[in-house]
């Protein structure tokens, strides 16, 4: 008799007996598995009210790494072959804009310091740079307390002497203002006096105190925007970076303590002030944040009374809606660095922070929003630009070759639309009160370094899609600033290479293959390649030796033209230009004239292009005749039409 229980049994290659034996056991360890969750919960539930007495250090250790290893190496994207070229050219015109991620930097010359003055300089001079201090700087950082501040310094010309009875921090301070009125003033003989106030301010600071107290530490935070706007930007990071733990070592970071209504809202508009400056120039430069979100909870700035009740005749300041609105955009940076570490960004996590930036934009004063009309104060719009620099960052990151070539295009279409948006912000600057000059004066005062290279950034992507009105606009405000910000120059540099390769590009090559040029996606990704998400450095290994021989194969072809003489890898960088090439390099005029170039050689070939499919829709609709070639342009009118191309081209130059 068939038994189907005894043959599955035999199957599977057991007796019954030895399953009935298995079950038992299964059986018994379930029954002490059960009798020990038992006994658990019982204990766990006698101890819970000392359950947080008896927690230990070893309970609340986060996971740590090995120390025995090495951090793990940061994702990298490598080029698709030997860039070798374009490194070289980067290595020229990328001074004053990037620094490769590791390269020796060449000293500068010491011996050029300003010797310090002796005494105050007139009160004029003074007058004037408070004026313009107050408008340039004071408006986007509200410190130090204005009011406060004018009295220590008209303290000190009743005193008639820098050093008598004041303490050295105030004449630090004093002169730490003064040297950045200077800096940004219009008149040259009041702007040549900036080295020297800086180096009064210097050498009134003692870091060799323990107790180094809060003027110390904002006469250092403006040290360190004096370096910024001089392109120093490397001497800036680390004077931002002493200015950062002299606030955190006088506990400005943390909410609390028992200080008069001035006192306290200084404190957090320094911190504050740190905070966006810690934020914006590692984002800007490609640097890590030093300051940590989860250490600090101090309040945000507010308007004090004294301030409100300023004289009519005193220069009013206005409640910190500047500051409050960087504040909210440097928040972002941190996250947004921290999604730049992968080597491509999704479409969800882009569409995820893109909701936060709008979020963002929402907290922003309304007559400080993208999508607000009328007129704009310059003085007023260092957050959005600040806000435009972070969606050009998100999406810029994905011209990576690390990308596919669709995540690559829509990374480039992106930074366009936000560039795009960027010169509708400087087109209504140009729509508030005043006549012309005093409008484009007050763009001129209004303008950081921070506003030369977003400019740049734009100006790329806006040339590279033909978008010539939105870069004429953006354009002009570059060329209104000049070389009042040494950056500008190496911005105007770098645009004049990359206006070289793309008219060698649209005259040569086929247009259609434009966007997957790898020389040309380099210098349009720009200061890119000074951070650790460049690529261009890593088939050279930077710091050792930056290497033309590449284990990939060679550039297609040469940036520079046959015959052209190309700057060689160095085993030094220095980011600072020359006299002869800040005097050389052609300037905006020479910019100018190489967008109306390109912008007639486009139109000129679309018109062609249209010409050519008008003849080809032509000869659809004539008949057949006997002669075969009847109807088709010969091979001397294909050469006469190339003719008169050249020709033509020739006369636009």
């Amino acid at each position: 008799m068939f038994e189907p229980q005894r043959a599955m049994s035999v199957y599977q290659g057991h007796e019954p007996t030895d399953v009935f034996d298995k079950v038992q056991d299964l059986e018994r360890q379930l029954q002490d598995v059960k009798q020990q969750l038992e006994r658990l919960r019982a204990s766990e539930h006698a101890t819970d009210q000392h359950t947080y007495q008896h927690i230990t250090a070893l309970d609340v250790l986060p996971e740590i790494s090995d120390v025995t290893r090495s951090p793990r190496r940061m994702l990298k994207a490598r080029p698709p072959y030997d860039l070798s070229i374009a490194r070289a050219h980067l290595l020229d015109v990328g001074r004053g804009l990037l620094k490769p991620p590791i390269m020796p930097s060449t000293p500068d010359d010491l011996d050029r310091r300003a010797p310090p003055l002796t005494s105050l300089p007139p009160r004029d001079v003074a007058e004037s740079c408070l004026d313009v201090y107050y408008e340039s700087v004071h408006r986007r950082f509200q410190i130090p307390f204005w009011p406060e501040f004018c009295r220590n310094l008209w303290r000190l010309y009743n005193n008639n002497n820098p050093s008598s009875r004041v303490n050295r921090e105030t004449i630090a301070l004093s002169f730490a203002v003064l040297a950045l009125g200077a800096l940004h003033s219009p008149n040259p003989a009041v702007k040549k006096l900036n080295e020297a106030f800086v180096m009064v301010a210097y050498s009134h600071m003692d870091m060799w105190v323990d107790r180094i107290g809060i003027d110390q530490g904002l006469v250092t935070f403006l040290i360190s925007i004096y370096m910024t706007e001089i392109n120093r930007r490397s001497t800036s990071w680390v004077w931002l970076g002493s200015a950062i733990r002299i606030a955190q070592d006088q506990g400005l970071h943390i909410q609390g303590g028992h200080w008069s209504p001035v006192e306290g809202e200084m404190r957090k508009r320094m911190w504050y002030s740190l905070y966006v400056c810690d934020r914006t120039m590692a984002t800007e430069i490609g640097r890590p944040m030093l300051i940590n979100d989860d250490d600090c909870d101090t309040e945000y700035p507010e308007i004090l009374e004294e301030e409100e009740n300023i004289s009519p005749g005193d220069l009013h300041p206005q409640k910190p809606l500047v500051l409050l609105a960087s504040i909210h955009v440097a928040r972002l940076l941190s996250p947004l660095a921290k999604l730049c570490r992968s080597l491509c960004v999704t479409i969800e996590a882009t569409k995820k922070f893109e909701s936060h930036l709008a979020d963002c934009m929402n907290s922003f004063p309304p007559q400080l929003r993208l999508g607000t009309g009328g007129p704009l104060d310059p003085f007023t719009i260092s957050p959005l630009l600040q806000f435009q620099n972070a969606r050009l960052f998100l999406y810029r990151h994905n011209m990576s070759p690390a990308c596919s070539s669709e995540q690559r295009s829509l990374a480039i279409e992106n930074c366009t639309r936000t560039a795009q948006d960027t010169a509708k912000v400087i087109s209504r600057c140009y729509l508030a009160e005043g006549n012309a000059d005093n409008i484009e004066g007050r763009l001129r005062a209004a303008a950081t370094s921070l506003t030369c290279t977003h400019l740049w950034r734009s100006m790329l992507f806006l040339a590279f899609n033909q978008l010539w009105r939105d870069f004429h606009a953006l354009l002009h405000y570059s060329a209104l600033i000049g070389d009042e910000k040494p950056v500008n120059i190496s911005c105007g540099r770098h645009l004049s290479l990359f206006f070289k390769i793309l008219i060698d590009r649209h005259t040569t090559r086929d247009t259609t293959a434009i966007e997957g040029d790898e020389e040309l996606i380099v210098f349009l990704s720009g200061d890119l390649q000074g951070g650790t998400n460049s690529w261009v450095w890593n088939n050279a290994e930077t710091g050792t030796l930056l290497s033309r021989r590449q284990k990939h194969s060679r550039a297609r072809y040469d940036v520079a033209g046959e015959g052209a003489s190309v700057p060689h890898d160095t085993m030094s960088w220095n980011p600072m230009l020359s006299e002869e090439e800040v005097q050389q390099w052609g300037g905006w005029d020479k910019v100018r004239e190489a967008a109306q170039y390109l912008e007639q050689l486009q139109r000129y070939r679309h018109t062609q292009a249209e010409h050519h499919l008008l003849s080809l829709e032509t000869t659809k609709n004539i008949p057949p005749t006997a002669n075969p070639d009847q109807g088709r342009p010969s091979q001397r009118t294909d050469t006469t039409d190339t003719t008169k191309s050249r020709m033509l081209i020739a006369s636009i130059t």
